[in-house]
């Protein structure tokens, strides 16, 4: 029997090399599941480059296992600790190799040589990586929200009052290095509203974090980005002294914050405990996540050095296995062109009862077409996703894609405009800075949307799965941050 698929992510086009570390050896090393002592028995993931598009299904009924395991995993304090411990070596690793590399910037001057010996380095990192970011998937970490919000309702019986100390509990506690650019940032817009010389501290400010956003599927930052962020910024009317204050508050008086409610509606602490776990699980999953695209960035820049040279497209060297990339580069041809021609197509990997399958090219389209089937989103007008920041807010949609350039598109969307998006990341936060709200297609209570929209104050509904299929740039929306609805009020003419 077919499985019934949920759509869980989507992503631009993403090669095989650069996918395998993410989707394909959690399950062929068996890492994830000796980690949280659970793996997934179904799972279907497609890159297709006519669709430029890749995505990843799960079945509820791995989803509903998944949440039963992540919670007994997170609330293990030793596995706890150890999860965490791991991460912060796998960060310093990373770190230290690209502080010795500076790929972003010399990949052209490392000697070949030195290429081949670094591959093996950079996918070793990164796989182990993302079997961490995957362990805390939105389903891993489901039972922990419900938990919280269970242990809250033991004394308070106000719904809204429960959801509004659910999200006061599980704001973020450590300032991590993305939090710190927008803190920075906002002291140079400060100094330039005050009329003082600016050049040199945005430039300052590009060479210390234009690598941000780089990921094996977006470019870094230029120093035009942030020429137009301080444009913009100066014609704006927003206090930015008092946003300031209050981003950096908000971490300084975080646990203090959580302490006045333990004590002012005498809960548990059990109750700051799981809101602290929330925190720290968001904090590690972002981070993590970012170092593992990071070295992704890495592969992208070392197959657009050398695949002209060896007479292929970045997508065809991109396609290879880890060896075969290594082997190519030294001169071998352990696989031929129209292999990589066929693998660049299309990819599907499909797990059904734990059994692996991968197909490529043609057949991989017709596997994932008969698997998925097609979805008639048309006649949708209300959505129901996850609460990640109380509040309503109306206004019209501007829709971001997977195949936007987002480092351009960021800069065009109108202010007050409610964001739609399949996920938010950093390469976003110009447009967030602006917006009235926002929905998105993926994300749980530890992802970047949530925790940002909390930092921000913007009504936000994250888990739609599909709202970025059904709203359209222009529509009127409604986002209910109080019960986790999309509405469309009216669509665009």
């Amino acid at each position: 029997m077919k499985p019934k698929w949920n759509l869980m992510y989507e992503g631009p086009r993403l090669s095989h090399l650069l996918a395998r570390h993410i989707f394909l050896d959690p399950y062929f090393s068996r890492r994830l599941g000796k980690l949280e002592g659970f793996q997934d028995k179904n799972y279907l993931w497609y890159s297709d480059t006519s669709e430029n598009l890749h995505g990843g299904y799960y079945t509820e009924e791995d989803m509903k296992i998944a949440k039963k395991y992540g919670f007994e995993f997170f609330t293990n304090k030793e596995k706890f600790s150890k999860w965490v411990t791991k991460q912060n070596e796998l960060h310093e690793q990373t770190r230290e190799l690209m502080q010795k590399y500076e790929l972003e910037r010399k990949i052209d001057s490392v000697a070949k040589k030195e290429v081949i010996k670094l591959i093996p380095n950079i996918t070793k990192i990164r796989r182990e990586l993302f079997v961490y970011v995957l362990s805390c998937q939105p389903q891993c970490t489901e039972g922990l929200a419900d938990e919280l919000k269970r242990t809250i309702s033991e004394k308070i019986d106000d719904k809204e009052l429960v959801k509004d100390l659910f999200i006061k509990l599980t704001l973020p506690e450590k300032k991590s290095f993305f939090s710190n650019e927008e803190l920075e940032w906002l002291d140079i817009v400060i100094k330039a509203k005050n009329n003082e010389e600016v050049k040199k501290l945005v430039l300052k400010h590009y060479e210390k974090y234009f690598l941000i956003p780089a990921s094996d599927r977006t470019e870094p930052w230029d120093l035009e980005h942030f020429k137009k962020l301080l444009k913009n910024s100066l014609k704006s009317d927003e206090d930015f002294e008092k946003k300031r204050k209050e981003l950096h508050n908000q971490y300084e008086k975080s646990l203090e914050v959580k302490n006045n409610i333990i004590k002012k509606y005498k809960l548990s602490d059990k109750a700051k405990e799981l809101g602290s776990m929330v925190a720290e699980i968001g904090y590690y999953r972002f981070l993590t996540s970012y170092y593992g695209r990071w070295l992704g960035y890495y592969l992208v820049l070392i197959c657009r050095r050398f695949a002209p040279s060896l007479g292929l497209t970045f997508e065809e060297l991109s396609s290879c296995e880890e060896n075969e990339l290594t082997d190519l580069i030294a001169g071998k041809k352990p696989v031929s062109k129209s292999e990589l021609t066929d693998k660049a197509l299309a990819e599907t990997i499909l797990i059904k009862d734990g059994h692996i399958q991968i197909y490529f090219g043609k057949e991989a389209i017709q596997i994932k077409k008969a698997e998925l089937g097609e979805i008639d989103y048309s006649s949708i007008r209300e959505v129901k996703g996850e609460i990640a920041c109380l509040g309503k807010a109306t206004g019209r949609a501007f829709v971001f894609y997977w195949n936007d350039n987002i480092n351009k598109k960021v800069h065009e969307m109108p202010k007050n405009s409610i964001i739609v998006a399949p996920q938010t990341h950093p390469t976003y936060m110009p447009a967030l800075r602006k917006c009235v709200g926002l929905a998105v297609d993926e994300g749980g209570i530890t992802g970047h949307a949530a925790i940002v929209s909390r930092e921000l104050g913007i009504p936000c509904v994250i888990g739609l799965h599909y709202i970025t299929k059904i709203v359209k740039t222009g529509d009127l929306v409604e986002i209910d941050g109080d019960n986790g609805v999309v509405r469309i009020l009216e669509l665009s003419k």
